[in-house]
């Protein structure tokens, strides 16, 4: 295929998205929402966001003209982009950690001159003690942090140093008072979105650890110490939950329980909760779901809520367990009083409690953050503690292969792939990677589940993928992050088998999640013991 016919191509599917976002939201009389207003989770138009239909649309834009970027884009440009890339990342972190986000939220719907977001920041930097500061923030460097994000979307410059907030910034919007915010900064991430929640993680301890990776990798002598990037950047032979459990990093480790939530949102509207995820409806009332490794139990409030018949135990460490009451808030109460969602303190390494009649353990976004002798070792624990009825539910990014479609990688386990349109577990074959935050490419035909194969001939379909211009796959960042972080990786789904075999389970039957691009990631492995 030429580059002009690779070009066309993704402009058509660009073209057949469109039409079809035009069709379900003009059905309804509704437009897409505005890139300009503060998000309205409550609308119509935004829970239309993760219909399956639109869900599929959206991405196939964001691949398509991420890639039209990359082919089009002089190669020098690219790469000063993505060098500097990293300011992106401290910019945002500026913006949450200087909870601008909130001060203007409270002057909506007015925006504000930076010479009037400065000493409002300052106010909140003084404390309750009123502090004096010894540097007053400046409003010319707050300038420069605003434009750059406002060139990225992140927040709306309506006039010359004036900014307000829109539909990406009000995502990070606590609902907490610049007065509150004053008394208690911490208290910002209590009942928090974790969206929210996720900057501070990713651009604190992820992005000072990211920028010693070429060191620790290429350093000739490396000291026994140090099992991961992590450890060498922090200088701790602690792992990192437990580094967080310091008292020192108390507000870090409220705001990465909370950004833990943020995952059960990327799977999408029908995600871990739905049966073609996990046959729920088929428990007996009163089944015990052991969700280890849970967090605050994110993942067992929202299985709860739509399925009231089964019994949630959330098992983490006591520390962990201990921000449950604060994440939540007020927040249902109803389910916690009933006993349809308690807590265990439990280390997944332990063997599991006595007198714990386990029908299914879920182990939902764990066995990444670990090598894969320590995932042996997880799954050999729920291994001595099931009986012949006993599942496994795992939930994990599946990765597919470098050089392999998913078709491919499938004809080789014996695990039960559901099919879902006219792919397997990822849509139309491989997810061809990301490049500097954008889901990128639409080779393999990403975009034939909305085209209908209308453009296979102009490449986007699963059998063109050796005429692409683009490499078949490029890991997530999570994978790196992973690695990084905790010297885990994300996995396919034969590497998922070896491991689970290893442990005495069989995958049986794989299925993803529905209603988002992100999640189309996302396995859901039904193991069986053997």
């Amino acid at each position: 295929m030429t580059t002009l016919a690779h070009l066309r191509a993704l402009h058509a599917a660009i073209g057949s998205a469109l039409d079809e976002i035009d069709r379900v939201y003009g059905a309804r009389g509704l437009d897409f929402p505005s890139p300009d207003a503060p998000i309205c989770p409550n609308s119509e138009a935004e829970k239309l966001t993760t219909e399956p239909a639109i869900a599929k649309a959206t991405g196939a834009i964001v691949y398509a003209c991420g890639q039209l970027s990359k082919v089009v884009h002089p190669p020098f440009y690219t790469v000063m982009e993505n060098a500097q890339a990293g300011h992106i990342s401290a910019a945002l972190q500026f913006l949450e950690a200087s909870h601008i986000v909130e001060i203007l939220a409270s002057a909506a719907p007015h925006a504000l001159h930076v010479s009037e977001i400065a000493p409002r920041i300052d106010y909140i930097r003084a404390g309750p003690d009123n502090t004096p500061l010894s540097h007053p923030l400046q409003p010319k460097h707050l300038s420069h942090i605003l434009r750059l994000l406002a060139a990225h979307q992140w927040i709306r410059e309506v006039r010359p140093d004036v900014f307000a907030i829109n539909r990406l910034s009000s995502l990070l919007d606590s609902g907490k008072t610049p007065e509150q915010l004053r008394e208690d900064p911490a208290c910002k991430y209590d009942g928090a979105n974790g969206a929210l929640a996720m900057v501070p993680m990713c651009t604190g301890a992820v992005f000072r650890t990211m920028s010693y990776l070429s060191e620790y990798l290429l350093n000739p002598i490396r000291d026994p110490r140090w099992a991961a990037c992590f450890n060498y950047a922090y200088q701790t032979e602690e792992q990192i939950y437990i580094w967080y459990e310091r008292p020192e990093n108390s507000i870090r480790h409220k705001q990465t329980i909370r950004a833990m939530t943020a995952g059960t949102s990327g799977e999408g509207r029908d995600g871990i909760a739905d049966s073609s995820a996990f046959p729920w409806l088929s428990l007996a009332p009163g089944t015990v779901v052991a969700d280890v490794g849970g967090g605050v139990g994110g993942i067992s409030v929202c299985l709860a809520r739509a399925h009231p018949h089964l019994k949630f135990v959330v098992q983490d460490r006591a520390q962990t367990l201990a921000a449950a009451p604060a994440a939540w808030g007020t927040r249902h109460q109803e389910i916690f009083a009933s006993g349809r969602v308690t807590y265990q303190p439990q280390d997944f390494f332990d063997p599991q409690p006595e007198g714990l009649k386990v029908g299914v353990f879920l182990l939902a976004r764990i066995m990444h953050n670990w090598p894969d002798d320590a995932c042996q070792r997880i799954l050999r624990r729920l291994r001595e503690a099931a009986t012949p009825e006993t599942r496994l539910l795992i939930v994990e990014q599946i990765i597919p292969p470098t050089t392999e479609v998913l078709g491919e990688e499938t004809e080789a386990t014996s695990a039960k792939v559901v099919p879902n349109g006219v792919s397997k577990v990822f849509p139309n074959g491989v997810w061809n990677g990301i490049t500097n935050g954008v889901w990128n490419s639409i080779a393999n035909g990403v975009t034939n589940g909305i085209t209908n194969g209308k453009h296979g001939k102009a490449g986007v379909n699963g059998d063109q993928s050796k005429d692409s211009k683009v490499p078949v796959r490029r890991f997530p960042y999570s994978s790196l992050t992973m690695m990084a972080m905790m010297d885990g990786e994300e996995r396919t789904l034969r590497e998922f088998e070896t491991i689970a075999a290893a442990a005495g389970w069989r995958i049986d039957r794989v299925a993803r999640a529905e209603g988002s691009s992100f999640g189309a990631l996302f396995g859901y492995m039904t193991c069986v013991p053997i």
